[in-house]
């Protein structure tokens, strides 16, 4: 078994000779330097694991041989040894890396203790910084895997959906600011229902697409209240999401979306339409669509009621009414309940705060913002309290420069 190598480093010849003899009694290889200068040629070839370094020294003082040794050695752990006077320059050594310091006249138990725990830490960093590495490796791997498999349809599905989204925008302001709010919310709340990553996926491409069928419908149809549209009329609005499916239907990749958008005005007592379905014949994302776009149309359209609100909690709570008559009838009550968790969140929410790097992330923190990868796919959403897992993830992600968005959390 290889010794572990220990460097002393004093201008006092007996007190390093007193200590090597020491330090090889209890199974170091120990070297020795009795200046800062001859210390930095040493670290170069004897390669200490540790090095036990006196601040006050002829040529080079302990302070600037720290920082030298910290700088290109940064592996090597540093123990400061100081007269009781230099106690507030010790202690700005360890800002400046050093592990910890020993007051002179050193106590070789104490030193010994130190130099375990030195050690202990110096693996430790090293196990962590391997780890790190094996692991951006690997996720560097199976990206490139992914984006090998899957560069060309990526490239195709979002022509698509910018061009489907663009369409509507262009067609009708509303329609296209109505579906970008509707994906968004419907993301949070599939999120906070454990929705899988292709699940939550396919559900926002649904959400920001329902309305495309709608670019079809005569715009005194589409934009009146429903109260005032013969029963010609009303059908015709009502076989809005077949057209949307069919419009989607020659992209494959957008098939489960189309799945999603013909069924988000099915009701669970099978009241709805196109197909009258109901209870768990209906998708689920086709059921948080529903919910949300629902919400929206009575938030913003106007198109069931002609309220007006002093203010946003009025707004929300009338909105909420609304929804809840129709728990159990029409949509599922933890859907409602869940959507005005999120919505309430938005209303509650006033402090803020942005994060300068991914290393101020840490365990417990709550996300005030969605993170997506560079191809818009949502990897945590808001409201996402971090765990040890997820924060190496996102931290590796942007060390990679696969994320470059900034960082915001709830104060």
């Amino acid at each position: 078994m290889n010794k572990i190598p220990v460097l002393i480093v004093d201008d006092e010849k007996d007190v390093c000779e007193m200590l090597e003899r020491y330090l090889k009694s209890k199974g170091y290889d120990v070297s020795s330097a009795n200046d800062g200068r001859e210390a930095l040629e040493k670290v170069k070839t004897f390669k200490p694991d540790v090095a036990l370094l006196d601040i006050r020294m002829p040529n080079m003082d302990g302070v600037e041989c720290l920082r030298s040794i910290k700088k290109d050695f940064p592996d090597t752990e540093v123990i400061m040894a100081t007269a009781s006077k230099d106690m507030a320059t010790a202690i700005s050594c360890m800002k400046e890396g050093a592990y910890g310091y020993q007051t002179k006249p050193i106590d070789l138990s104490n030193l010994a203790i130190d130099i375990e725990r030195a050690i202990e830490h110096r693996r430790l960093v090293l196990e962590n910084k391997d780890y790190q590495v094996n692991l951006e490796k690997k996720v560097v791997e199976r990206t490139r895997e992914v984006q090998i498999l899957n560069e060309k349809l990526r490239e195709s599905f979002i022509a698509t959906i910018r061009i489907s989204s663009g369409l509507v925008e262009v067609y009708d302001p509303f329609l296209g600011g109505h579906s970008k709010r509707v994906a968004r919310l419907s993301a949070k709340v599939g999120s906070r229902m454990k929705l899988s990553n292709p699940e939550l996926v396919d559900l926002e491409m649904a959400a920001l697409l329902h309305e495309v069928g709608m670019i079809t419908i005569p715009e005194q149809i589409r934009n009146a209240p429903l109260k005032e549209l013969k029963t010609e009329e009303v059908k015709i609005i009502r076989n809005y999401p077949v057209l949307s499916q069919a419009i989607l239907s020659p992209s494959e990749e957008l098939n489960r979306a189309g799945v999603i958008i013909r069924h988000h005005l099915e009701h669970i007592n099978g009241t709805g339409f196109p197909d009258s379905k109901k209870g768990e014949d209906i998708p689920l994302g086709a059921k948080i669509l529903g919910v949300v776009n629902a919400y929206d149309e009575l938030a913003t359209r106007r198109r069931f009621t002609s309220e007006k609100f002093p203010s946003e909690k009025i707004k929300e709570d009338f909105v909420f009414l609304q929804l809840n008559q129709l728990a159990g009838k029409h949509y599922e009550k933890n859907i409602i309940d869940i959507l005005e968790g999120v919505v309430s969140n938005f209303i509650k929410k006033k402090r803020i705060r942005e994060l300068y790097s991914s290393d101020e992330l840490k365990p417990g923190m709550v996300l005030a913002s969605d993170i997506h990868s560079k191809d818009s796919k949502l990897l945590l959403a808001e409201g996402s309290i971090i765990n040890n897992i997820q924060l190496i993830k996102i931290q590796t992600f942007y060390r990679m420069k696969l994320l470059e968005q900034k960082i915001y959390v709830l104060d």
